[in-house]
């Protein structure tokens, strides 16, 4: 697993242990290296600081495909114009190693975020169905929502709760939202059960989390329904399970 370089103000560092081997877990890593190297340089270029590159996804946990598309997120304070440039830069990179290219939420909509907007977004509070409180609901797969605010609130929790791999200005910053955006998802999960009236558990939860009345994926919260992505959700859960314990209305340990 690869950690901060104490000594660099800038360094690239793996926020979970790659434990997969082969070839494509060397391709993905390579990526992810070339990625941040060069995206980095961009952003330093076009973001005010403090300023981070996250690559999540596939790549992230080496599990990718030959073409599988590079999922980006840049994080920092923005002027006029500076979404295209990075836009242009991300497809440039994927052109050059003949990955495809996801477009199906606008780049617009997923690319750039501030650092005030990745904090609102850890709250979880794009779940809130009014008096009913927070409810973890599917995905409407139409171009008026995938371009939408809420959309791109919902890919933001998904980042902040799944391995990524990151080039930061501040690490203790992103790690901190990434711990919140945890804590709220677990318990937003024990809420939606709470509101089906279903009994609340480490493994409950986990389901919640992964898929709702069949739908899963990209079409609900974005976690894979794959064995990594289910003991990835599982370690998040117990963790926040062991913390919460005596004060949270979770109730066994699945």
């Amino acid at each position: 697993m690869r950690r901060p370089c104490e000594a660099a103000p800038h360094s690239i560092s793996y926020a979970i242990a790659l434990t997969h081997l082969g070839d494509p877990l060397m391709t993905a890593r390579a990526i992810c290296d070339d990625a941040l190297s060069r995206l980095s340089e961009v952003t330093l270029a076009r973001l005010d600081g403090p300023r981070c590159v996250i690559i999540y996804g596939s790549h992230a946990v080496g599990m990718s495909q030959a073409k599988s598309d590079l999922d980006v997120l840049f994080v920092g304070s923005s002027v006029y114009g500076t979404v295209s440039p990075l836009v242009d830069a991300v497809v440039r990179f994927h052109r050059e190693y003949g990955l495809t290219l996801d477009a199906e939420v606008p780049y617009e909509n997923k690319i750039l975020c501030g650092w005030d907007e990745l904090e609102m977004a850890a709250s979880c509070r794009v779940f809130t169905q009014g008096l009913d409180g927070r409810r973890l609901t599917p995905v409407r797969r139409d171009p008026t929502y995938l371009s939408s605010h809420s959309m791109r609130e919902r890919l933001l929790v998904n980042i902040l709760c799944q391995p990524i791999v990151v080039w930061s200005e501040d690490q203790l910053r992103l790690d901190r939202l990434r711990r919140v955006a945890r804590q709220e998802l677990v318990q937003t999960a024990s809420e939606t059960l709470g509101l089906m009236r279903e009994a609340r558990s480490v493994d409950a939860i986990v389901e919640v989390l992964m898929r709702s009345n069949g739908v899963s994926g990209k079409d609900y919260l974005g976690f894979g329904t794959d064995s990594t992505t289910q003991a990835h959700l599982r370690a998040i859960v117990a963790s926040e399970f062991e913390r919460q314990c005596s004060a949270s209305p979770i109730e066994g340990r699945g």
